[in-house]
């Protein structure tokens, strides 16, 4: 497993570099060194949360209610408890979403956080399933991915700005340069136009990666990968309604695509069984080529149907 959270975090510090590269690039283009250190501030003035709006406006957005030992005593030991293996300064607070949708997500800061579950959630999976949904998310927290997350959006957004302003100021000086000997490169015209979306893909990016991570933590704290690996699967199951697999199988985003926020859930699910291989090898001292099949190995079952002469097959 170490080397699962090696490759993880490589991955993240590369992908949060060449944001910052990006965006200082820009900036350096629009308005020189000022114009780096004045986004370099608001990058970390947005890091610490200085644009972000309050958890509490926010629950009240989506109708969040709290939920609380009274509701779900069985939920909230588990979350105490998750808590305490995660190490983190206190238990999130859990809140109810009235929504049929099924999801799962985390508000605030490591000091404050929120986990947030739907009605569609609840409904949907068993407690061992609900267990392993709440480990990933306060994996989350302990990893510190809020603040992670945080500053990749602050720099997307700042790198969009800056790059539509240099778009900008290149529209009022075109007489200007059309009618005197000036030039500007055409590498930072590109920069310009491509930068916003160069930094979007890398924050999707960096996003997938860090589910990577929270999924790996998840099984560090329950030691069930097949817990989370059959609540992935269900949810991708519920998550598509019915009529959409009969009348539209393969309807979505193609695999493996850049323009996803969550890695496919095979893949996921895959990296599930690779983790189970190695603890189970671990457990039982076994050699790394010694054979070892694992139930949930094999992930075909997620695929979407295909039409058959005699009806339709997954």
């Amino acid at each position: 497993m170490a080397r699962h959270r090696l490759r993880n975090t490589i991955h993240s510090l590369l992908l949060l570099g060449v944001s910052l590269a990006l965006l200082g690039m820009v900036g350096h283009l629009v308005a020189g060194e000022l114009g780096v250190w004045l986004l370099g501030g608001l990058v970390l003035f947005s890091a610490l949360g200085g644009f972000s709006l309050p958890t509490e406006y926010i629950l009240r957005l989506f109708r969040a209610i709290p939920l609380t030992s009274r509701h779900v005593p069985a939920l909230y030991a588990a979350l105490v408890e998750l808590s305490r293996r995660a190490k983190l300064p206190r238990a999130p607070a859990l809140y109810y979403m009235p929504t049929p949708l099924v999801n799962a997500f985390t508000l605030g800061t490591r000091s404050f956080p929120v986990v947030v579950l739907t009605d569609g959630l609840l409904r949907a999976l068993n407690p061992r399933e609900l267990t392993a949904v709440l480990a990933h998310e306060i994996a989350h927290i302990q990893h510190g991915d809020l603040g992670i997350m945080r500053l990749a959006d602050a720099i997307t957004r700042l790198t969009t700005i800056a790059a539509w302003a240099g778009q900008l100021l290149l529209l009022l000086n075109l007489p200007l340069i059309l009618l005197t000997q000036i030039r500007v490169p055409w590498t930072a015209i590109v920069l310009l136009i491509l930068s916003p979306a160069l930094t979007a893909l890398a924050q999707l990016a960096l996003s997938r990666t860090r589910e990577y991570e929270a999924d790996r933590a998840a099984v560090l704290l329950t030691g069930d990968p097949e817990g989370l690996a059959s609540a992935l699967a269900k949810i991708e199951r519920v998550q598509a309604r019915w009529y959409e697999w009969l009348l539209f199988p393969g309807r979505g985003v193609p695999h493996p695509s850049w323009l996803r926020t969550h890695p496919p859930t095979e893949r996921r699910i895959r990296r599930l069984a690779e983790i189970h291989e190695e603890m189970l090898r671990e457990r039982l001292r076994l050699p790394e080529k010694a054979e070892l099949r694992l139930p949930i190995a094999d992930p075909t079952h997620l695929r979407a149907p295909r039409w058959r002469w005699s009806g339709l097959w997954w």
